[in-house]
């Protein structure tokens, strides 16, 4: 809100043009005093004649608080009560997981190397710094490149918290502006999202042929498998890709019995990235250890990428 306030001074000008005022130098008129103090009167009575007639106008202006922004964030149609800026990394928007939560009402701690965040017992928030996923109401979400960690922030892609929230996201390249739309609740969890046959198949897998491999290769393990099951050349669920013997036993795993070990805790993180669309194979098929030299995928089939201790197939 802005308010102009204009005063005319005119009638007051008008008045000392013609209201004479006695000099008080030596020889001046004895009578200088009494017109000096009827001058002040006067002067007095024609300002409050223009206080009480003065108007007062009232302009409304809007105002955006991100307006000073290179990158703003609206939340359904209206600037996001945030405290930071967003900042852009490899082309994405990232910003303070803190602020973005506190301006949605949640509550956040740093415990145990990372972010907890909670919203009543709708929503729980598990942020590790510099981690590839960030964690919500038990499903694991992919960031690609890691939550960036500055002096006094952890920002993560403002496309996750977007899903997290349960919003649409519409990017507006001439204001640059990021326009979030609320859909009602929060992400699905865990529990219901993910079938829970096809979650132990996978974690197991992944773990059995990959424990001790980086996060991007056990990904690739189960975006294999997942491949294979939307394929058609293979049997069409998790489970009867896992234990396929079609053409021979297609996991070892399966055969010496390590696929049944308990799944390290990252492996069930992978199967649930995996699950959430997550894919750092493309569309291989086929994976072999990397000190294999010579076998019939490596002589028939295309190298795509090289994860840790593994080359992948298309």
């Amino acid at each position: 809100m802005i308010s102009i306030r204009r005063v005319s001074a005119l009638l007051l000008c008008s008045v000392m043009l013609f209201v004479p005022v006695a000099s008080l130098a030596a020889g001046g008129d004895v009578n200088g005093g009494q017109q000096v103090a009827e001058t002040k009167e006067t002067i007095e009575v024609v300002e409050e004649a223009i206080l009480e007639k003065e108007t007062v106008e009232v302009i409304e202006v809007a105002f955006d608080p991100q307006s000073e922004w290179n990158t703003k964030i609206w939340l359904d149609a209206a600037p996001m009560a945030i405290a930071s800026e967003p900042t852009i990394v490899d082309g994405a928007a990232y910003v303070s997981l803190h602020d973005f939560c506190v301006a949605l009402g949640c509550t956040d701690a740093w415990e145990n190397g990372g972010i907890t965040v909670t919203r009543g017992d709708e929503l729980y928030i598990r942020c590790i710094p510099q981690k590839s996923y960030i964690l919500a109401n038990g499903r694991a979400i992919y960031i690609a490149g890691g939550s960036v960690v500055t002096d006094d922030a952890v920002l993560v892609p403002v496309r996750v918290l977007a899903q997290i929230f349960n919003m649409s996201l519409l990017w507006d390249q001439e204001t640059r502006r990021i326009n979030l739309r609320s859909q009602g609740g929060v992400i699905e969890s865990a529990e219901t999202r993910y079938n829970e046959e096809d979650l132990y198949w996978l974690a197991h897998i992944i773990s059995a042929e990959s424990r001790g491999e980086p996060l991007e290769g056990q990904i690739a393990v189960g975006n294999v498998v997942l491949n294979r099951v939307k394929s058609g050349q293979f049997p069409n669920t998790v489970k009867e890709v896992v234990l396929d013997r079609k053409n021979g036993t297609q996991f070892t795993p399966a055969r010496n019995g390590t696929l049944y070990r308990e799944p390290t805790d990252q492996s069930t993180v992978a199967a649930k990235l995996c699950l959430e669309g997550a894919n750092t194979c493309g569309n291989a098929m086929y994976f072999i250890a990397t000190y294999v030299r010579s076998c019939w995928v490596s002589r028939n089939r295309p190298l795509t990428v090289t994860i840790g201790h593994h080359n992948f197939f298309n």
